[in-house]
């Protein structure tokens, strides 16, 4: 007899779970997405956070800048700051989050946030840092040297809100041993917008 009650407590424990994870999903497709700003922008190790053309860098970080491409590299790195609120009147949350970044509408590099992430009801905000380090070199290989290197320039305004800089995503939310994904890829720019 108890073994039978522990058995049906047990099942309507999961299937408790699996209605949260659905509303939470639910919850996360009314969700609004925005790249807050864009920090620590560097390229080749020098920080070019307000530059806006490699001819405004100074002659020592111009020299390691172009040290880096004569060598056959262009490490850029930066951390794009994403904002998700939450318009719900309950939790809404993802336990995964594909996502491509874009300048110019260029794809140049993919990766995932695998940690589970929480927002807040009644228009609580989530922040969520994604870092981007890639060889501009290698991803935009058929560019010519000046085009390369004014292309990681100028990728913020004055408040380090992106200007050339986009994200698309695509989160997940488990519902037992299930991913359920985001229905389609959300292209995400300064302003929020939703699916």
């Amino acid at each position: 007899m108890k073994i039978r009650h522990i058995a049906l407590l047990t099942v309507l424990v999961m299937g408790i779970g699996a209605c949260k994870s659905m509303r939470e999903l639910k919850n996360l497709t009314k969700c609004q997405f925005r790249i807050g700003t864009v920090t620590g922008i560097n390229l080749a190790g020098v920080n070019i956070q307000t530059v806006r053309r490699f001819s405004d860098l100074g002659v020592r970080d111009a020299a390691k800048v172009g040290s880096a491409l004569a060598g056959g590299s262009l490490p850029l790195g930066m951390t794009i700051n994403l904002e998700v609120k939450n318009p719900n009147k309950s939790l809404a949350a993802m336990n995964r989050l594909e996502w491509i970044a874009m300048i110019d509408e260029r794809e140049i590099l993919t990766g995932f946030v695998s940690e589970r992430v929480e927002v807040q009801p009644n228009g609580g905000i989530a922040n969520l840092p994604i870092s981007v380090n890639v060889n501009l070199r290698k991803v935009l290989g058929s560019m010519g040297k000046s085009e390369l290197l004014d292309y990681g320039m100028g990728l913020t305004d004055q408040s380090n809100r992106p200007s050339r800089v986009a994200i698309k995503l695509k989160p997940t939310i488990m519902v037992g041993k299930h991913a359920l994904e985001y229905p389609g890829w959300l292209t995400v720019k300064r302003e929020f917008t939703s699916q």
